[in-house]
């Protein structure tokens, strides 16, 4: 194998026809037809530096489709961070959090920056989002399913393994949440062959709800690396579309709309007040404050900064309301005062938007947004600021491991739990992050006060959450250890971000994954609060119980659990590191001697499962 060789379109002298980071147009020709009717490796590609990976099932479509595609090499495995010496010897191991890791930058060089740290799996060897989607375009079997006929075909892409050797599971999701699982051993399916089986569903599928359909393959014998019924190949299937938002149920007294000092709509329910620029300067709902004057916000954002994007090192990706050309802001009462809408209208240099708020008696208030587009856009979206204390996080989206629009392949929507601590991801270098697409809902809940802020989806809509404002990304330099981590929970919730690509080392993001740079789209975001009364993540049961790591002792405790139920911590690919079966109202699972990082926490209880993210550092 020589690389180089294609550079003279010879191929006397290599027994492979070989390429590093071709985009999929070269690979496409090159799986197609080989020089010398060789096979095609791709000897490096998927860069796979900080937020990366990008479009890799878009590579393994070509390659699996092909006469000549053999495959590829991910550069590469670990992160290659390393503790400076004088750190170690005065034992300063760990700053405001998080590990004090350094990098290329931090030395005279010569270096390479941050291009030491290109792993799929962390500098402590922890797993990661990136490894996850590796996995899903990986798997030895792939899946059809027939709706009519309710028939599964599973297709065999070992060479040696027979799938007898597996036990199938498919579980059925009502809105989000399981309804039915059942398992039953899969038959003989030899290399290279397909079985057609019936997926027995007793559940009717009711209108205006949304309905998935989860398939594994799961181990059947234990392994020195996994435990039996570990999951080996997924899929999803979306059988029911979600419906639109339904008709808001507008109780309350009637309406007072002010024009002074901007636009002020009120009621007993809600106070909303905005000014002439269209800025929330105050918005109280049921007693609960969703934002309060932090700001010019809500407001278009093309702010993101991702590593392993091209141009690599560019960081001038920043827009704030200095690209705001004018603004128009207009307001009326509907007849019967029981709603006012609010139209704002932004010119702007990047993404000309405007912003219909229909504000409700009940307190509700729905923000349909329209976006205008111009080129070379990194989001479509807009920025918010909650104010402190929200948490706890539950959400009906693409998870429970961030996602984006060409890495979303190992991501499906389900309802899951988390914090907005928890949903940082550890870059060596500090980025852009946590993005989960498909949102239906997320509620974010304040656990002192049982208060809580609810957003509701219709349309294209991916979000994230974090208490770190995004704009310390676009320092060239920085460390997780040296982020300034606010209160305040910043929210994105965008119609669409460009896709991560392989821009640092290879080819950029492809096409089909750029933000359109003409038209017109929207979306909506329907916003309502939870009153001290209610729980928000749930009434009773596992969804009701408290989840909490305590670094001093490395374990994750769930409280308010009932006794016997079944509590498992597994890292993101699926390999249980730890479980535990609740005594009393409390379960207890050690994670000493595991690596630092993102870790998932299943409850099983009486029929209910919730599934919980959080993080041990």
């Amino acid at each position: 194998h020589y690389e180089g060789y294609s550079n003279d379109n010879s191929a006397a002298n290599t027994d492979f026809d070989s390429k590093m980071y071709p985009d999929l147009n070269y690979t496409r020709a090159h799986c197609s037809y080989s020089i010398g009717a060789e096979p095609f490796f791709l000897c490096e590609y998927a860069h796979a530096m900080g937020n990366a990976v990008g479009n890799l099932q878009d590579y393994w479509d070509i390659i699996e489709d092909s006469n000549y595609g053999i495959g590829g090499c991910i550069w590469d495995w670990v992160d290659q961070s390393i503790y400076d010496p004088q750190d170690i010897k005065n034992d300063n191991l760990v700053k405001n959090g998080f590990p004090t890791y350094h990098t290329g930058y931090d030395y005279p060089g010569p270096h390479q920056g941050n291009f030491c740290n290109n792993g799929i799996i962390t500098a402590d060897r922890a797993w990661t989002s990136k490894l996850t989607e590796v996995k899903k375009v990986y798997q030895y079997a792939a899946f059809t399913y027939n709706k009519a006929n309710q028939t599964l075909s599973v297709k065999n892409k070992y060479n040696f393994t027979n799938l007898n050797e597996f036990t199938l599971r498919y579980t059925l999701l009502c809105n989000g949440e399981p309804i039915e699982t059942k398992e039953q051993a899969m038959p003989s399916v030899t290399p290279g062959s397909t079985a057609e089986i019936p997926v027995a569903l007793t559940e009717k599928l009711e209108s205006g709800k949304e309905y998935a359909l989860n398939v594994e393959l799961l181990k059947n014998e234990k392994e020195i690396w996994c435990d039996s019924k570990y999951n080996i190949a997924t899929e999803q299937f979306v059988l029911q579309e979600r419906g639109a938002l339904p008709a808001v149920e507008n109780t309350g007294e009637t309406l007072t709309l002010t024009t002074s000092n901007g636009y002020t709509v009120s009621n007993g329910n809600i106070t909303f007040k905005l000014d002439a620029q269209g800025f929330v300067k105050e918005w109280i709902s049921g007693g609960v404050t969703v934002m309060q004057n932090e700001g010019n916000y809500p407001i278009y954002s093309n702010i993101r900064w991702i590593e392993n994007e091209s141009p690599y090192g560019n960081h001038n990706f920043g827009d704030n309301s200095t690209s705001i050309k004018s603004a128009s802001v207009n307001a009326s009462l509907a007849s019967d005062k029981k709603s006012c809408t609010i139209n704002v209208s932004i010119s702007h240099q990047r993404c000309p938007y405007n912003v219909q708020y229909t504000v409700y008696a009940s307190g509700v208030v729905d923000m349909k947004v329209s976006y205008n587009p111009n080129s070379g856009l990194r989001r479509i979206g807009m920025d918010m600021i909650f104010p402190a204390g929200f948490e706890d996080v539950e959400y009906y989206a693409k998870g429970p491991w961030e996602n984006y629009v060409d890495r979303q392949t190992g991501s499906y929507l389900g309802r899951y739990t988390t914090t907005v601590d928890d949903m940082f991801e550890m870059y060596a270098h500090p980025q852009s992050h946590g993005n989960r697409m498909g949102l239906r809902e997320v509620k974010m809940i304040n656990p002192n006060t049982g208060e809580g802020i609810k957003v509701e989806t219709e349309g294209q809509v991916s979000f994230s959450l974090s208490h770190y404002d995004q704009r310390q990304y676009l320092t060239p330099v920085l460390h997780p250890w040296e982020l300034k981590k606010d209160d305040v929970v910043y929210a994105t919730f965008d119609y669409m971000q460009r896709g991560l690509g392989n821009g640092s080392c290879g080819p950029g993001t492809e096409s089909q994954y750029h933000c359109p740079s003409y038209g017109k789209f929207t979306h909506t975001l329907r916003v309502s609060t939870i009153n001290g009364a209610e729980t928000g993540i749930g009434e009773v049961g596992v969804n009701a119980c408290e989840v909490e790591y305590e670094k001093a002792t490395q374990t994750v405790v769930c409280s308010g659990v009932n006794a016997g139920a079944d509590v498992a911590v597994y890292n993101l690919g699926g390999i249980s590191v730890g479980k535990a079966v609740a005594t009393g109202s409390n379960a207890v699972v050690s994670l000493a001697g595991q690596p630092q990082g993102a870790y998932i926490l299943v409850i099983k209880e009486n029929g209910a499962v919730r599934t919980h993210r959080f993080l041990k550092w």
